[in-house]
């Protein structure tokens, strides 16, 4: 039953990506075209396995696995990553003195935000 699970989130997440067939999603990613079907077919998912995929969709193995997943610990790792970036670049002389505004935020700023702050 776990091994279906994993089976299925394989496939969500390859859906997700715009693969519609798994041998082009295997061959775009580097991955045996046999294996990869295998695991979506609810072949069993080794840990190796799962770590390998795990990095290909940008989630983690456990979740892959299980499902389960503490994602307020995610969400506050990520948030406390973009606190930390933003006070280094308003730490920077520059930046001392000066209302921050807008324009002020660099293009690496607002790639590691994903927006811009006003």
């Amino acid at each position: 039953m776990l091994s279906t699970q994993a089976s299925s989130r394989l496939k969500e997440l390859r859906e997700t990506l715009g693969y519609k067939s798994a041998r082009k999603f295997a061959i775009d990613k580097g991955i045996a075209i046999s294996t990869y079907t295998q695991h979506e077919n609810g072949a069993p998912l080794k840990p190796k396995s799962a770590e390998k995929y795990a990095k290909i969709f940008n989630v983690t193995p456990e979740w892959l696995l299980t499902g389960k997943f503490d994602f307020k610990e995610k969400i506050e790792h990520e948030l406390n990553r973009k606190r930390r970036y933003l006070g280094r670049y308003f730490a920077h002389p520059m930046m001392q003195n000066r209302r921050a505004k807008r324009d002020d935020y660099k293009p690496s700023a607002v790639r590691v935000t994903q927006r811009c702050v006003p």
